[in-house]
């Protein structure tokens, strides 16, 4: 009888076709070997779904789900109820996992068992591949929580390895949240007493793609999402209703109280002048002068006082002291 795969790599695609092999190809060069690994098209209208078929047909670790477009945060929970193993891993299609990634996380959980999810520190690459800089996510679990749940920023997605008991049993990732859903499912950890660490490694390489219009919408998104979960965290914590987790109407009416609150505290702009800004640095450190003054200029121009604080200038949760306490 053939022994089940010990770690289940759940990767979701969509118009993937251009980097996901290389996505692939990282999970398939482990030196860790006993794994699946659950390759989801999400309606891609580009030829992902063929890459994803004859990788398939070369290594029968590999499962492909076909399905119509339901966004990255459904698709996870499909590849999360069709897996095996009794720990998930995740990797985006555009990111690549170091070939020791899955054994040193691995060896991690076995440690220390009271650990439910753990992340690691990356490279970051830009579209071509070349390095931009890396991230710095805190060790300690304390930092790493007060970063967290305090600054809304954590470690990237892609390096992510968790216990899947414990992520079933509160019910998967949340799809209320199309964006953000790993700090979401983060912060429902927290909120069930669970302990989240952080690997100093560098386990990843993270793709990051800044400058676009398409990109800085995503991110403003993103940013909603973030703190429409940061909000419910905090609801969470003080007794009061968790509107993520009741029926559609009711979410609605919250999100569109965090997204009048948003527009009133001038976020976006904040965080599309931070975008800029990032792109800014990058373009100066491959020499591109009139590029990098070109995106330093759109980041003024958003927010001319961006430089003046870290993240968007939030101190949670007082100032959204409003959402917490709404009452609908």
């Amino acid at each position: 009888m053939k022994n089940e795969p010990l770690i289940s790599v759940i990767t979701s695609c969509y118009n993937s076709s251009a980097v996901v092999h290389e996505a692939i190809e990282s999970i398939l060069s482990q030196t860790y070997t006993n794994f699946e690994f659950i390759l989801i098209n999400d309606g891609s209208t580009d030829n992902t779904l063929n890459i994803l078929n004859k990788y398939a047909l070369r290594d029968n670790r590999i499962t492909v789900i076909n399905k119509h477009n339901t966004g990255l945060t459904a698709s996870l929970n499909q590849g999360l109820n069709a897996s095996k193993g009794v720990y998930i891993a995740r990797i985006d299609a555009d990111d690549i996992a170091l070939d020791d990634r899955l054994a040193k996380q691995l060896n991690y959980l076995f440690r220390y068992p009271d650990v439910a999810l753990v992340g690691s520190n990356a490279f970051v690459i830009d579209s071509k591949g070349s390095l931009i800089s890396e991230t710095k996510i805190p060790v300690d679990t304390n930092k790493l929580k007060y970063r967290i749940v305090y600054k809304l920023h954590t470690f990237p997605h892609s390096s992510i390895m968790f216990n899947k008991k414990e992520v079933i049993k509160m019910g998967g990732y949340n799809e209320r949240f199309t964006k953000a859903q790993d700090f979401d499912l983060y912060l429902r950890l927290y909120s069930n007493n669970k302990k989240i660490a952080c690997m100093g490694e560098k386990l990843i390489k993270l793709r990051a793609y800044m400058g676009s219009t398409g990109n800085n919408d995503s991110q403003t998104l993103q940013a909603r999402m973030a703190l429409a979960s940061s909000a419910c965290y905090f609801r969470r914590m003080s007794g009061r209703i968790d509107y993520s987790a009741r029926s559609e109407e009711k979410w609605e009416l919250f999100y569109s109280v965090v997204n009048t609150w948003y527009k009133a505290m001038n976020l976006q702009n904040k965080v599309k002048a931070k975008l800029y800004f990032q792109e800014s640095r990058r373009q100066l450190k491959n020499h591109s002068i009139a590029a990098s003054l070109k995106m330093l200029a759109n980041a003024l121009f958003n927010d001319p006082l961006f430089f003046l604080y870290k993240g968007m200038g939030l101190k949670i949760p007082d100032d959204f002291d409003e959402i917490i306490k709404v009452i609908l």
